[in-house]
């Protein structure tokens, strides 16, 4: 009977090593795969800006004279400065895979205003330049280096802007005034910096350049005037980002 029993175990024992070898060495588990994160600009954005402004405005003297002692046809310019300040809103979309295209739209004010003295008739002629509003409405192309975004816009500006004179020795003492709203064009570049999935700060350089219009200060009196803008702005944006963060892997 053990002659048996010990058969049986050496038997077993055999089977056992036969199956272990078949199954082969066991293989080790594959390393994950590193992706390098890249940053997503997508989404909206809204912000505020700050700056600087500077104003390029040509005067042509009327047919029947700008103003009193401004003659006919005479042409004057004015370069003021001043504060810029204001919002902006837009949505960016990231694709292929570094390029960005977006749209934005910004309102701004202005402290542009400015009092001068002709330089080509009396000394008492006083005259005002005043830029108070400034708006844009662009489209955006960049390209997205990580977390830095170049860029340029263009598209549509809009300015509210107003002329005036004041005679003040008499007997000619005089005064007029005329304000427009003009539409004309703008393009400009900056460079994007994200701070976080959320923050981020930017340096901006706009120029605009609007229609002429005639400011028509009084029953004969009338300039033909045109403005240009260049404005330099700091911008910090708020980016409205729905996923669980704004850094993603791409495959």
């Amino acid at each position: 009977m053990k002659h048996y029993v010990s058969a049986l175990v050496a038997v077993l024992t055999s089977t056992a090593t036969q199956a272990a070898d078949l199954r082969g060495p066991v293989a080790a588990p594959l390393p994950a795969a590193v992706v390098a994160p890249v940053f997503d600009w997508s989404g909206f954005f809204v912000g505020l800006h700050a700056g600087g402004v500077w104003s390029r405005n040509r005067y042509v003297g009327g047919a029947s004279g700008g103003a009193p002692d401004w003659a006919a046809g005479t042409v004057f310019g004015t370069e003021p400065s001043g504060f810029i300040g204001g919002v902006q809103i837009g949505y960016n979309w990231q694709f292929a895979p570094n390029w960005v295209a977006g749209v934005e739209t910004s309102i701004s004010g202005t402290t542009v205003n400015r009092r001068f003295a002709s330089t080509f008739g009396a000394a008492d002629d006083i005259y005002q330049h005043r830029l108070p509003f400034f708006a844009t409405f662009t489209g955006r192309l960049g390209y997205a280096a990580g977390q830095t975004l170049w860029y340029a816009r263009g598209g549509l500006a809009l300015a509210s802007t107003t002329f005036r004179y004041d005679d003040v020795t008499p007997p000619n003492i005089g005064t007029g005034s005329a304000s427009s709203t003009r539409a004309g064009w703008t393009v400009g570049v900056g460079a994007e910096y994200a701070i976080n999935q959320n923050w981020s700060v930017a340096a901006e350089y706009n120029y605009a350049k609007f229609s002429g219009w005639t400011a028509a200060l009084n029953a004969t009196d009338s300039v033909r005037a045109s403005t240009a803008v260049h404005a330099i702005t700091a911008r910090v944006n708020y980016r409205f980002w729905s996923g669980p963060s704004a850094v993603v892997s791409r495959y």
